[in-house]
């Protein structure tokens, strides 16, 4: 047996199998089912939503804290329950402005990224529209829009 018949993954299935997993190898089909230019641009994506919004939050909460517990702490011995407490009752507050804040932020630098890194045009180049490229964008700003539906209501 030669050694290119035992590295092939393919050796062992039927030929209907072969060609549905060229087929999905040659569109970038995953296993999961996922296309790999939407796992990409989803990763990218999350990531810098979630820091976006842990830094806003961050900075909206410290700023509420220091507005209005600032008296108080420096006037009297406040205990760190009630400062945990404030900042669990401003929290969702404060979510409802930076998820929209931090999904924009982290749109223009994934975007910005791939137009920098010219991958955009590459995928172009390779018959890739724009607005595919978007699908999985869509999915998380529809995802977003529902959690600050959620804390609204």
């Amino acid at each position: 047996m030669s050694r290119a018949a035992v590295d092939d993954p393919f050796r062992f299935t039927s030929p209907s199998r072969y060609v549905a997993r060229l087929f999905r190898a040659r569109i970038g089909i995953t296993k999961s089912g996922v296309k790999l230019i939407d796992r990409f641009v989803s990763r990218e994506l999350l990531v810098n939503l979630f820091f976006a919004i842990f830094v806003l939050s961050l900075v909206l909460v410290v700023g509420n804290i220091f507005r209005k517990l600032l008296p108080l702490l420096v006037n009297h011995d406040v205990p760190v329950e009630f400062l945990i407490t404030f900042i669990a009752y401003v929290l969702p507050f404060s979510l409802i402005f930076t998820i929209p804040w931090g999904l924009l932020t982290a749109i223009l630098l994934v975007f910005g990224r791939l137009s920098a890194d010219n991958e955009l045009v590459a995928l172009r180049s390779n018959g890739v529209s724009v607005p595919r490229v978007c699908v999985s964008l869509g999915v998380i700003a529809l995802a977003c829009t529902a959690i600050c539906l959620w804390l609204n209501v």
